[in-house]
C-alpha cells in the first residue's frame, strides 16, 4: 500500500451511491471523495485489486477457493491442496431461458440457512465430494486434482443465462449434473417451499467457482511490508493467513486502533441489504478511519479507482463538498 497508511476498500461503491435516497448524506466520505486526489489502479477484477492493495504478487487465476478456505479456517489449508467453492444462488426463469438474479442468502433466518446447507451438503457427500465442515455457504470442497476447465466467476454470472455461463467442457459435464440435482433438491424442500408462499426469492441452485490451490509459500513479492486486514472478505482474509498479517473481523473496526507503523486494509463488506443501514455503517467507518490517522487515507471502489486523501488534503478549501452521487456522477463525466 505505497500511497497511504490506510486503505479502505469498498467494492459496490458506485452501487451503493446510486441505491442512496436523496436526503441521506454521508459527510465523511463525501469529504475524501471531495478533498482527495483522485486517480485509477488498473486491474483485472476486484479480487486482483485485492493482491495489488495488499502490495503481493497477482496470479492469473486467483484461487478464491482455496483463499475462502484460508479464511474460515484461520490458517493455511495443506500447501497445493485444490478447492473448489460453491456459492449459494437464486436463478430465475423465462419462458426459454434461465437466469442467475443473485447470490447468497438473500434474507434467510438461521433455520433457513441451517436446512439449505444440510440439503447441499447432503447432495455433495451423495456425490462423492469430501466438503469442508465449515459453518455454512459458501461452501469449499477438496478435489484430488485441478479441473482442467474454468466455472465462470460468480459475480460475472449475474443477469446471465446459465446455459451461456457454464462451462463448454466435457469434463465439466458430471458438474453440471450435480448442478441439477442439487436444484430438484432445493426446489422441493420445505425451506423454499415456504419462501414461494410468502413471494420471497428462492435459493434454488448453487455456483461452482473460484477453483484451484492454495500457494505453497508465502508471496515472494510483497512489496507493502506487514498490513492488519479488517475484514469479513474470505480472500482479503485468506491472503493475511497465507501471509501472517494481523486480521480482524469488520465488526471489530471501530474499537481497533490503527497500528502505529505498516498499513490496514479495511475491505468493507456491506452488512445488510438495506441500503440505509450499509450507507450508515460505511459512514461509521470512514469517521472511525479519518479521526485516527494523521498520515492519510485512500478510498478505493472495485473497479480500482482511488480518492487519496492525504495530510495537506484538507488545505483543499477550493474544492467543494457536495452530495457523494453528484459528485460521482461529475467526476464520471470529467
Amino acid at each position: 500500500m505505497p500511497d497511504a497508511p490506510i486503505t479502505l476498500l469498498v467494492e459496490d461503491l458506485r452501487g451503493l451511491v446510486r441505491a442512496l435516497p436523496d436526503d441521506l448524506r454521508l459527510p465523511f466520505i463525501e469529504y475524501i471523495v471531495a478533498r482527495g486526489r483522485r486517480d485509477r489502479i488498473r486491474v483485472d477484477s476486484p479480487n486482483h485489486l485485492r493482491y495489488e492493495l495488499l502490495g503481493l504478487d497477482t496470479p492469473q487465476r486467483i484461487p478464491v477457493a482455496a483463499l475462502t478456505r484460508a479464511s474460515n479456517e484461520g490458517e493455511a489449508p495443506p500447501a497445493g491442496s485444490v478447492w473448489l467453492r460453491a456459492d449459494p444462488v437464486t436463478l430465475r426463469a423465462d419462458m426459454v431461458r434461465v437466469f442467475t438474479v443473485a447470490h447468497g442468502y438473500q434474507g434467510c433466518d438461521e433455520g433457513e440457512r441451517a436446512e439449505i446447507d444440510r440439503i447441499v451438503r447432503d447432495a455433495f457427500a451423495h456425490a462423492g465430494f469430501t466438503v469442508a465442515d465449515d459453518a455454512s455457504a459458501p461452501w469449499c470442497l477438496s478435489l484430488d486434482a485441478h479441473l482442467g476447465f474454468e466455472f465462470l466467476p460468480l459475480p460475472d454470472t449475474l443477469g446471465r443465462d446459465v446455459a451461456d455461463a457454464l462451462p463448454d467442457d466435457p469434463a465439466a459435464a458430471a458438474w453440471k449434473r450435480l448442478m441439477t440435482e442439487i436444484q430438484v433438491d432445493l426446489h422441493r424442500s420445505t425451506v423454499n417451499v415456504r419462501r414461494r408462499q410468502r413471494g420471497h426469492p428462492e435459493i434454488n441452485s448453487v455456483w461452482f467457482w473460484g477453483a484451484g490451490a492454495i500457494p505453497s509459500a508465502k508471496s515472494p513479492g510483497n512489496r507493502a511490508g506487514r498490513c492488519t486486514v479488517v475484514s469479513d472478505d474470505p480472500v482479503s482474509r485468506g491472503l493475511a493467513v497465507l501471509e501472517n498479517f494481523p486480521v480482524h473481523g469488520q465488526s471489530s473496526l471501530v474499537g481497533l486502533e490503527p497500528p502505529a507503523d505498516g498499513a490496514m486494509l479495511v475491505d468493507w463488506v456491506m452488512p445488510s441489504n438495506d441500503v440505509h443501514t450499509e450507507a450508515t455503517a460505511l459512514e461509521a467507518a470512514a469517521r472511525h478511519l479519518l479521526s485516527r490517522t494523521g498520515r492519510g487515507i485512500q478510498l478505493v471502489d472495485g473497479n480500482g479507482n482511488r480518492w487519496a486523501f492525504g495530510p495537506r488534503s484538507r488545505w483543499r478549501f477550493w474544492k467543494r463538498i457536495e452530495p457523494l452521487r453528484k459528485a460521482m456522477d461529475e467526476e464520471s463525466a470529467a
